[in-house]
């Protein structure tokens, strides 16, 4: 690495340092549910809940949407504990406490104030519905991997956002590649630095470190990372949120073999996340027109 490209790995990890922190309820229950499997207190998920008003509101309103509500009033976290589970409420935390941080537009990657939501979003569905099909345990660690997976982008656009506007790539060319070299640092590595920095469970900022290469992650993290490689690989191919790079990463074949990824799983699980984002869509047009 030149001294070039060390200032600049600088510059990002500063940008991530300036990103506010998560309110400490939801960085509590997402270490309280992460590797605990089943064996988790619900008395102790919803004193954590409940212990930020502010956050209990957000995420009321989200498990009130028609996306999770089905028809049926939640009108208290106990409530929604019950009707969504120990995992799912975690996962709505979490996504609660980002979601205001997504709202950024990073011209360095062609993305709108809308597209790093968007893609967060479809790809944490994805990481679910690939888990699902492929039978492998997640305790809520890869819906927020996939959530993440791309945050760091708001510190590498705002570090490096003329050498990302000015980027070309070649064919063939792997995005990761090409900031490691331009900037000493690629969005995977700056987001497990967030995640890092926002004090969120390790194997989760392994995963999403190692995620382009996840047969090279920790033992803890592998699975997760493997997960979030095929679910970010499937939302690119959807383009769901993508900016000027959604064909630029390379999906692992390894990955492919080692999980039994068959085409056929990866169309099902394509055409589920699809149905997943136009119904998020509309519930969020119905939440913002009943707010007006």
């Amino acid at each position: 690495m030149t001294g070039t490209d060390q200032n600049m790995r600088d510059k990002v990890l500063a940008e991530v340092d300036k990103i506010p922190t998560l309110p400490t309820a939801a960085v509590e229950l997402m270490n309280l549910i992460s590797g605990s499997g089943n064996d988790v207190d619900s008395g102790a998920v919803l004193a954590i809940v409940e212990s930020d008003p502010g956050l209990c509101a957000k995420v009321l309103a989200i498990a009130n949407s028609a996306l999770y509500s089905r028809g049926f009033e939640i009108p208290s976290v106990r409530m929604a504990l019950s009707r969504l589970g120990i995992k799912n409420l975690g996962t709505l935390v979490v996504d609660a406490a980002v979601e205001p941080v997504a709202d950024v537009e990073l011209p360095g990657y062609g993305l709108s104030s809308t597209d790093l939501w968007t893609h967060a979003v479809a790809t944490a569905f994805a990481t679910r519905a690939f888990a699902s099909r492929l039978n492998v345990e997640d305790d809520g660690s890869m819906h927020v991997a996939g959530l993440l997976h791309n945050f760091g982008r708001i510190a590498m656009n705002s570090a490096a956002a003329q050498q990302l506007e000015e980027l070309e790539l070649d064919e063939g060319e792997c995005l990761d590649e090409i900031e490691k070299r331009i900037i000493g640092i690629d969005s995977a590595e700056a987001s497990a630095c967030l995640i890092e920095h926002w004090r969120l469970p390790r194997n989760i900022a392994d995963a999403v470190r190692f995620m382009r290469s996840p047969d090279d992650a920790p033992e803890s993290a592998r699975n997760t990372a493997r997960i979030v490689h095929l679910a970010d690989h499937a939302c690119n191919c959807g383009a769901w949120g993508v900016g000027r790079f959604a064909t630029c990463f390379s999906v692992s074949k390894t990955v492919l073999a080692d999980l039994g990824v068959t085409p056929d799983i990866v169309e099902e699980v394509l055409e589920l996340t699809m149905d997943y984002i136009t119904e998020w869509r509309s519930s969020n047009e119905l939440s913002h027109s009943d707010s007006r």
